[in-house]
């Protein structure tokens, strides 16, 4: 007996059309590539295929949600062999490198705050979804969404300026 292929829920096929740009954009927003972004898009596409979410609220939501942990986890493998994707910036290599650095600097930064205040972190500037979308996410309301987001700005300049200074007084150590 031939196996049937199941074809493609219409709402999903539509949802990943219209939203194909938004995808890349966080993607490549995460990963620092352009090419990285291409790959994070086509593996959501073919995950989300083969799975279909059932009762979706909010298709962006759902989709930029599932891209900054898709792409989270990809730079995480990356980093783990140790690949370097290519910068988005066009600016040179110095400024390559310097974001990079930048970037390497907040990683390590977010790792020290809570899962939950990393996720609203990542909803917010990685995801670009509203106050409003991640509270309806997190089962929050929009007020505490804002006031957790000032927050953990707060703890995260903290944290940078520490290590910043903690940097500084090893490199003059040496």
């Amino acid at each position: 007996m031939p196996i049937m292929k199941k074809r493609p829920d219409k709402e999903l096929v539509e949802a990943l059309s219209v939203h194909a740009g938004l995808v890349l954009r966080t993607a490549a927003r995460v990963t620092g590539s352009m090419a990285e972004a291409q790959d994070v898009a086509q593996d959501l596409a073919e995950k989300l295929l083969r799975r279909p979410p059932a009762n979706v609220r909010s298709w962006p939501a759902l989709l930029k949600t599932m891209t900054v942990n898709a792409a989270i986890d990809r730079t995480r493998r990356r980093r783990e062999i140790s690949e370097s994707p290519e910068p988005v910036t066009q600016e040179g290599p110095e400024a390559a490198l310097e974001q990079e650095e930048r970037a390497a600097a907040l990683h390590r930064a977010l790792t020290q705050l809570s899962e939950r205040d990393r996720q609203l972190f990542s909803f917010y500037y990685f995801a670009d979804l509203s106050h409003a979308d991640i509270g309806r996410q997190l089962d929050m309301q929009t007020n505490a969404v804002t006031v957790a987001l000032h927050r953990i700005r707060q703890r995260l300049g903290k944290i940078l300026s520490e290590n910043y200074a903690q940097n500084q007084m090893e490199g003059a150590s040496s």
